[in-house]
């Protein structure tokens, strides 16, 4: 595919082949990949392999992959001033010293599944290098000059990682009744800096934007007549703390935003 700007263009063409094969009949188990060619960086390989056994009502299932994104072309040349929702200005520089991220995901899961109801428990962990994230640098005397209160640019973080898990069921209460709902754990850091000299040199500090715990519930029914039917759904959802990098002078620091229903 072609993709292209006015501040710039880059070539990426992009290539999968997967396989299946099944050892036994209760054993699955997929492998594949994905072919890069970019013009900047140059080809990349990065594998997938998965497998499914099945044992009775339950699936038990495991996965690696690895990941490979290289900057976009607004993570790379972007320069403007905006500002949201009538918070305060902020300008958006690009950044051409981008490297590509990578990453190693880890992931094991099982299902249960019987009449009516399935339960799913999954854990991950996922290692990243380069990390391409907006991060919040010190604003220069020129911008303040023209009241701009924030300067943002994207930049590879010098570690991240995250895990954790989530679990999700359904039950079928009644044949016109459900519930069903989920609640998901992430820790979610990186290492903002790789100099020594840093005060947050090798800390591990919660990624922008994350939050730990998030949790949504639902309850379904439905009536049908002749000629009509009637479905309705309740549905919540919670989020805990979301942690922001606030500071302007490029160190990090962080607002924590209140848990919501």
């Amino acid at each position: 595919e072609m993709l292209r700007s006015l501040v710039g263009s880059e070539m990426c063409i992009r290539d999968s082949v997967q396989d299946e094969w099944n050892p036994t009949d209760r054993l699955n188990v997929t492998v594949g990949g994905r072919f890069v060619v970019h013009q900047e960086f140059g080809a990349t390989f990065t594998p997938k392999v998965s497998a499914m056994y099945k044992l009775g009502d339950f699936n038990i299932r495991a996965t690696y992959s690895n990941g490979f994104k290289a900057p976009t072309l607004k993570e790379l040349h972007d320069d403007y001033i905006t500002q949201i929702g009538g918070g305060p200005w902020k300008h958006y520089y690009g950044n051409k010293d981008l490297k590509p991220q990578k990453s190693n995901y880890y992931s094991a899961s099982v299902e249960y599944h019987a009449s009516n109801l399935q339960i799913t428990v999954t854990g991950f962990y996922n290692r990243i290098k380069n990390m391409i994230a907006l991060t919040e640098i010190p604003t220069s005397a020129e911008d303040r000059l023209d009241e701009i209160e924030a300067s943002m640019q994207h930049k590879n973080l010098s570690k991240a990682r995250s895990f954790g898990g989530d679990i999700s069921l359904t039950y079928q209460i009644l044949s016109s009744l459900a519930i069903g709902g989920g609640y998901s754990y992430t820790d979610a850091k990186a290492q903002y800096t790789d100099d020594p000299a840093d005060p947050n040199y090798m800390l591990y500090t919660p990624i922008n934007g994350t939050s730990f715990h998030n949790a949504n519930w639902k309850l379904a029914w439905n009536h049908a007549w002749k000629k009509y039917k009637l479905d309705v759904t309740l549905f919540g959802r919670y989020q805990s703390t979301r942690f922001y990098i606030t500071d302007g002078d490029g160190t990090v620091s962080y607002t924590h935003l209140r848990a919501h229903e």
